[in-house]
C-alpha cells in the first residue's frame, strides 16, 4: 500500500481534508445564518470506538502538519464529530460511488450536528412550592425571582460577541470572559433553585432552571473547544438552541404571571 497516497490508516488525505472543507464550510454557513437558525435536528448516529480512535489518531497526525492551516488543537468533541462524518460518508457511498453524494451526505451531517451537553434537568417535583396561588403570592413570587437572576445584570455583553472576538483576536481573555459569563448564569441558578414558587408554577420554574443550566454548560463548552473548528461549529448551534430555551422559557413564566394578575 502506497501511504503517500492513502495516509494513515488507508484512509486517503484528499478524502480526509474534503471532510474538513466541508465541515469547516458548515461551520462559517452556520454562523452567518445565526439570525435564522435550522428547526431540524437530526439524531446523530454514535460512532464505533474504532472510529473515533481512527479520527483522533489520524487528526493528530494532521495537525502537526497543518498548523497554520487551522486544523490543530483537535478536541475529543471535534475528534468525535469527525468520526461521525466518516460514517456519514461511507455510509453515502454505499448506495453511490460518487464522491460528490458522500460530500453532500457529510455537509448534511455538517449542518444539523448540535452536541449535546452535561447540565442539570429540573422537573416540577425538584421545585420549592406553596399552595398559595393569589396574585398577591404571585407578585411576591415575581419579585423574588427577579433578586434571584439579578446575577444576570453582570453580563454586559452578548455572548456570541464575545466569541466572536475571541475568534477575531485569538485573546484569551475573551474565553475567560464566556466562563465568567457561565458562572453568572449558575449562581442565578442557585439563587432561584431557593425560590418558593407558587404551586401552578413550578413547571415554568423548572423550565427557566433547567434553560439557564443548560445554557449555563453550553456557554463552557464552547470556551473549552473554541480552538477546535469542528467541535466550535456545531457547538455553535447547540449555542442557538439554548438560548432559544431561556427565550421561551422567560416567556412562559411571564404568560403565566400576567394570567394571574390581570
Amino acid at each position: 500500500m502506497d501511504t503517500a497516497q492513502t495516509g494513515l490508516f488507508g484512509i486517503s488525505h484528499a478524502r480526509v481534508t474534503a471532510y474538513a472543507a466541508v465541515l469547516l464550510l458548515c461551520g462559517v454557513v452556520g454562523w452567518q445564518a445565526i439570525a435564522q437558525p435550522s428547526a431540524v435536528v437530526q439524531n446523530e448516529t454514535t460512532p464505533s470506538t474504532e472510529n473515533v480512535q481512527i479520527a483522533e489518531d489520524y487528526l493528530a497526525s494532521l495537525a502537526s502538519t497543518t498548523q497554520t492551516a487551522g486544523y490543530g488543537n483537535i478536541t475529543p468533541l471535534g475528534a468525535s464529530i469527525f468520526a461521525q462524518a466518516l460514517i456519514a460518508y461511507d455510509k453515502a457511498l454505499e448506495t453511490s460511488s460518487s464522491t460528490d453524494v458522500g460530500l453532500a451526505a457529510v455537509q448534511a451531517y455538517g449542518t444539523s450536528v448540535r452536541p449535546s451537553v452535561d447540565y442539570k434537568s429540573y422537573a416540577a417535583g425538584d421545585i420549592l412550592t406553596t399552595a398559595d396561588t393569589s396574585k398577591d403570592r404571585v407578585l411576591a413570587y415575581r419579585a423574588d425571582l427577579r433578586t434571584a437572576l439579578e446575577p444576570l445584570l453582570e453580563n454586559k455583553e452578548y455572548e456570541l460577541d464575545i466569541y466572536a472576538q475571541y475568534v477575531d483576536t485569538k485573546d484569551a481573555k475573551y474565553l475567560a470572559g464566556l466562563h465568567s459569563a457561565a458562572q453568572n448564569y449558575r449562581i442565578a441558578v442557585s439563587k432561584t433553585e431557593k425560590v418558593v414558587a407558587p404551586v401552578d408554577a413550578s413547571v415554568y420554574h423548572a423550565s427557566i432552571l433547567s434553560s439557564l443550566s443548560k445554557f449555563a454548560s453550553t456557554l463552557e463548552a464552547l470556551a473549552d473547544n473554541a480552538n477546535d473548528p469542528f467541535a466550535s461549529a456545531a457547538l455553535l448551534r447547540t449555542f442557538l438552541d439554548a438560548q432559544d430555551g431561556v427565550i421561551a422559557s422567560f416567556n412562559s413564566i411571564g404568560k403565566y404571571a400576567t394570567s394571574k394578575i390581570l
